[in-house]
Protein backbone atom coordinates (compact mmCIF):
# COMPACT_ATOMS: atom_id res chain seq x y z
CA UNK A 1 0.00 0.00 0.00
CA UNK A 2 0.99 3.60 -0.61
CA UNK A 3 1.18 6.13 2.15
CA UNK A 4 -0.09 9.64 1.70
CA UNK A 5 3.44 11.03 1.42
CA UNK A 6 4.40 8.55 -1.29
CA UNK A 7 1.29 9.09 -3.40
CA UNK A 8 1.71 12.86 -3.12
CA UNK A 9 5.11 12.82 -4.83
CA UNK A 10 4.66 9.98 -7.30
CA UNK A 11 2.55 9.38 -10.33
CA UNK A 12 0.86 11.84 -12.64
CA UNK A 13 1.07 14.89 -10.35
CA UNK A 14 4.68 14.50 -9.26
CA UNK A 15 6.55 17.82 -9.51
CA UNK A 16 8.96 16.55 -12.16
CA UNK A 17 6.05 15.24 -14.25
CA UNK A 18 4.18 18.54 -14.00
CA UNK A 19 7.31 20.51 -14.96
CA UNK A 20 7.91 18.20 -17.92
CA UNK A 21 4.35 18.55 -19.16
CA UNK A 22 4.49 22.34 -18.71
CA UNK A 23 7.71 22.50 -20.75
CA UNK A 24 6.15 20.42 -23.55
CA UNK A 25 3.05 22.62 -23.60
CA UNK A 26 5.16 25.80 -23.66
CA UNK A 27 7.26 24.43 -26.53
CA UNK A 28 4.17 23.41 -28.48
CA UNK A 29 2.55 26.78 -27.80
CA UNK A 30 5.59 28.63 -29.13
CA UNK A 31 5.51 26.51 -32.30
CA UNK A 32 1.77 27.12 -32.71
CA UNK A 33 2.25 30.89 -32.30
CA UNK A 34 5.06 30.91 -34.86
CA UNK A 35 2.93 28.94 -37.31
CA UNK A 36 -0.02 31.29 -36.76
CA UNK A 37 2.19 34.34 -37.37
CA UNK A 38 3.63 32.88 -40.56
CA UNK A 39 0.16 31.89 -41.78
CA UNK A 40 -1.15 35.36 -41.04
CA UNK A 41 1.68 36.99 -43.00
CA UNK A 42 1.11 34.52 -45.84
CA UNK A 43 -2.58 35.38 -46.10
CA UNK A 44 -1.79 39.09 -45.92
CA UNK A 45 0.71 38.71 -48.75
CA UNK A 46 -1.78 36.72 -50.82
CA UNK A 47 -4.39 39.43 -50.30
CA UNK A 48 -1.98 42.14 -51.41
CA UNK A 49 -0.96 40.10 -54.43
CA UNK A 50 -4.61 39.49 -55.38
CA UNK A 51 -5.36 43.22 -55.20
CA UNK A 52 -2.35 44.03 -57.38
CA UNK A 53 -3.30 41.39 -59.98
CA UNK A 54 -6.89 42.66 -60.13
CA UNK A 55 -5.74 46.25 -60.61
CA UNK A 56 -3.18 45.30 -63.27
CA UNK A 57 -5.72 43.27 -65.26
CA UNK A 58 -8.27 46.02 -65.01
CA UNK A 59 -5.73 48.66 -66.09
CA UNK A 60 -4.47 46.54 -69.00
CA UNK A 61 -7.98 46.15 -70.38
CA UNK A 62 -8.79 49.81 -69.89
CA UNK A 63 -12.18 48.95 -68.45
CA UNK A 64 -14.01 49.67 -65.25
CA UNK A 65 -15.86 46.64 -64.00
CA UNK A 66 -17.36 45.32 -60.81
CA UNK A 67 -14.04 43.89 -59.60
CA UNK A 68 -12.89 47.40 -58.67
CA UNK A 69 -15.97 47.90 -56.52
CA UNK A 70 -15.40 44.52 -54.86
CA UNK A 71 -11.79 45.50 -54.15
CA UNK A 72 -12.87 48.78 -52.56
CA UNK A 73 -15.44 46.94 -50.44
CA UNK A 74 -12.86 44.37 -49.29
CA UNK A 75 -10.36 47.12 -48.41
CA UNK A 76 -13.03 48.89 -46.36
CA UNK A 77 -13.89 45.68 -44.51
CA UNK A 78 -10.20 45.01 -43.81
CA UNK A 79 -9.78 48.53 -42.41
CA UNK A 80 -12.75 47.94 -40.11
CA UNK A 81 -11.27 44.69 -38.84
CA UNK A 82 -7.95 46.40 -38.08
CA UNK A 83 -9.70 49.28 -36.31
CA UNK A 84 -11.79 46.89 -34.20
CA UNK A 85 -8.73 44.83 -33.29
CA UNK A 86 -6.82 47.93 -32.20
CA UNK A 87 -9.72 49.06 -30.03
CA UNK A 88 -10.05 45.66 -28.39
CA UNK A 89 -6.33 45.52 -27.60
CA UNK A 90 -6.21 49.07 -26.22
CA UNK A 91 -9.42 48.90 -24.18
CA UNK A 92 -7.95 47.24 -21.03
CA UNK A 93 -5.25 49.92 -20.77
CA UNK A 94 -7.82 52.66 -21.26
CA UNK A 95 -10.06 51.10 -18.63
CA UNK A 96 -7.18 51.09 -16.12
CA UNK A 97 -6.19 54.66 -16.97
CA UNK A 98 -9.69 56.06 -16.60
CA UNK A 99 -10.74 53.96 -13.59
CA UNK A 100 -9.40 56.56 -11.16
CA UNK A 101 -11.77 59.23 -12.43
CA UNK A 102 -15.03 57.58 -11.51
CA UNK A 103 -16.75 54.26 -10.93
CA UNK A 104 -18.42 54.69 -14.33
CA UNK A 105 -16.57 52.75 -17.09
CA UNK A 106 -15.83 55.70 -19.39
CA UNK A 107 -13.54 53.73 -21.74
CA UNK A 108 -16.12 50.98 -22.22
CA UNK A 109 -18.88 53.54 -22.82
CA UNK A 110 -16.79 55.40 -25.42
CA UNK A 111 -15.79 52.17 -27.19
CA UNK A 112 -19.39 50.91 -27.08
CA UNK A 113 -20.71 54.07 -28.67
CA UNK A 114 -18.29 53.87 -31.58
Amino acid sequence: THTGAQSHHSGLFAPETVRGVAAMVAEGLAEAKALAALTSFGFAGAGCLAARVIEQRRGARGEKNASGDVLIFCNTMAAGVLLAASQVHMLPDAMRSLSGLSDFPFAGAIAGSA
